[in-house]
């Protein structure tokens, strides 16, 4: 009898932690990269660039829904690549257009980029430069990639909303 009680109660002490398991914390990292591909060719820049913008979405896993509308690249582009990091509460998206065999077509495109980046935290404010780049995939010191860039800064909850015109630098 005394065997039996001492099982039940060790039963009992081995089932009643209350601690909850912890869940790793997750890393930031910036994933499901996507692109509308190439949405019509122009020979201009001029009439694109007052549609580009950003559409900032919260998520309740602390994540954020970031879409580069009519992001401008140049036509030749083969793939898109992005990548993302962070320091404090400043975020930095590197865009990436891949001109296959390093060869640019005269013409440009407006696409649409999609990609979730976090986990951020509810109620901070964060600041976000969004550099937007191609990469020849040829190693040649002569060509210099152009680059264009635009900070903002915006305030995480999972119910936002925002859209961030491109505004272009004078």
């Amino acid at each position: 009898m005394y065997l039996w009680c001492a099982f039940v109660f060790l039963g009992l002490v081995a089932c009643s932690d209350d601690t909850p398991e912890k869940q790793p914390e997750r890393m930031f990292a910036l994933t499901n990269l996507n692109n509308s591909g190439c949405k019509s060719n122009v020979e201009s820049r001029a009439g694109y660039w007052n549609d580009e913008y950003f559409e900032l979405k919260g998520t309740q896993a602390g994540n954020l829904l970031v879409k580069h509308a009519n992001a401008v690249f140049n036509c030749a582009s083969s793939k898109f690549e992005a990548k993302a990091s962070i320091e404090g509460k400043t975020i930095t998206v590197t865009e990436l257009d891949v001109i296959k065999d390093g060869v640019m077509a005269n013409c440009i495109c407006p696409y649409d980029l999609d990609y979730e980046i976090g986990p951020l935290k509810e109620g901070e404010t964060y600041s976000m430069t969004v550099v937007s780049t191609y990469d020849l995939g040829i190693d040649d010191p002569r060509l210099t990639p152009d680059s264009r860039e635009i900070t903002f800064s915006f305030v995480y909850s999972p119910t936002l909303s925002k859209t961030i015109p491109y505004q272009k630098e004078l």
